[in-house]
This record gives structure tokens, sequence and C-alpha cells, in this order.
């Protein structure tokens, strides 16, 4: 990680294809929004209290929390950024609307919702914020569509009202496709699907074509319940900055 965060590749996550198709592969991303990236990995907290402790001590020194790995957590820190990163976890919401109630508090206060996470045997919410930013944030939690086209359409409505795509999520017995948008900006958001690569190789090839045209990966997404589509989908952000207009963590979008 260390290695190609030197060089300006951000770590995105591990992708894994089948032994005739490459085998497992780590993919990184250069989007200039740091020139430099360094890595630290840190024990597996026991319970929340000692994970909002360690992330908390890690955000004091500039590390943001990336997410759990095999081998521990992990954190990382932006060349020439002077941000630091305080964290707090809430109770998980009943439903799609306690949830939007309970993110958008937050969001007032400068907090980015991470995720829900399981630390030992507790769940909550985790929530990051960056004390060297002035962004708030809103949040919107729609039905999830059905197939590829609707997907897209749904997105781009958000995208055209400044809501990036975040992902599906559950509260309670309800799914809901999460979006957010940085109350500080006046962004745009449009959408556009691809066939999914069987190998690493044809990801990175596909991945850096839309790259070149201005446009981020999001994630490989399955729509529909009875018989799923798979489909790879990108963005491309219009009067935007910071991480909000960046490819990100494709299952968590951090």
């Amino acid at each position: 990680l260390n290695s190609e965060g030197a060089k300006g590749y951000r770590y995105l996550g591990d992708y894994f294809y089948n032994a005739s198709n490459g085998g497992s592969r780590s993919i990184f991303v250069s989007d200039g929004t740091a020139q430099t990236y360094t890595y630290q990995l840190q024990s597996t907290p026991a319970d929340m209290t000692g994970f909002v402790s360690q992330a908390n001590a890690q955000g004091a020194s500039g590390y943001r929390f990336e997410g759990p790995l095999t081998y521990g957590y992990l954190y990382r820190k932006d060349g020439g950024s002077s941000a630091t990163y305080t964290y707090a976890t809430t109770g998980l919401p009943a439903d799609t609307n306690a949830f939007l109630a309970q993110a958008n508090g937050q969001g007032q206060s400068g907090y980015w919702f991470v995720g829900p996470m399981m630390v030992g045997s507790v769940q909550a919410n985790v929530y990051m914020k960056n004390n060297a930013s002035n962004s708030t944030y809103t949040y919107d939690a729609l039905v999830p569509t059905s197939n590829v086209g609707d997907f897209i359409a749904q997105a781009n409505s958000e995208g055209a009202k400044g809501y990036r795509a975040k992902g599906g999520m559950l509260f309670g017995s309800t799914i809901s496709w999460v979006y957010v948008k940085d109350q500080t900006q006046s962004p745009t958001f449009t959408y556009q699907s691809a066939a999914i690569q069987a190998t690493g190789a044809g990801f990175v090839q596909q991945s850096n074509d839309f790259g070149a045209q201005g446009s981020a990966y999001l994630g490989d997404l399955a729509l529909g319940t009875t018989t799923p589509v798979m489909a790879s989908f990108y963005f491309k952000p219009a009067n935007c900055t910071g991480f909000l207009c960046t490819t990100l963590n494709p299952l968590t979008q951090n």
C-alpha cells in the first residue's frame, strides 16, 4: 500500500477473479486527490468503544479510517493534507425515516455517514468528521430500482440535484438506496453503465478509458430480484471538489 501510495495511487480494495482470469487483484486509483498516501495498520479492536478510541487517536494524527481487513484496521493519510478526523457512533435506526433523521442531524454538524459496523458483538452506525472541512451533509433514501435503466434514471435525477450515490442499505426490514449531498457545494453527477469485466486487466482498461473521460468508478451492482442483472457503473462529477467527486471504496463508498 505504501509503495503504491508513494506513487500517488490510493487503495480501493481487493477484487476476486477465478484463477484462469488472473486470481485476486488489489485495485488502486490515481485521480490527483493527493500527491502521496501513507497507510497504517492497527490491531483489530475488541469492541466498539475500542474502535472509536483507536479511530480518534489515528484521526488526531491525520489518518482516516479506511476499513477492517483480515490483517487489522486500515488507516490512510493524504500527503500535503493537514486534516484531522473525529469519529462518533449512533444506534442502528429502525427504519428509513429514522435513518434520514439521524444522518441529516449528524450531517448538519459536519459528520459524514461512514456506514454500519460490527465490532466485537456491538453494531452501530459510524460517522466521521473532517475537522479541516466546513462541509455539511444531507441525505436522501429512495426505493431501489429493478433494472439498469431505472437505476441510471434515478441516479441522474438525484445527481442533477447534487446528490451522489452512496449505496443500498437495510433499515429495519426495508432496503433503500442512499444518496448524499455536500451542502456547501452545487455539484451535479451523471451516470452510465458498462459490461462487467471478467479479468483484472479488463477492469483496469475499462476504468482507465472512463477515467480519461472524467468519469469515476462507482462499483459493480446487481439490479433486480428475480433474475438480477450485473453491470459496472461510472459517474461523472461537475462543479465538484473534494472526496465526493472521486472514486471511493466500491463496497462502502468511503
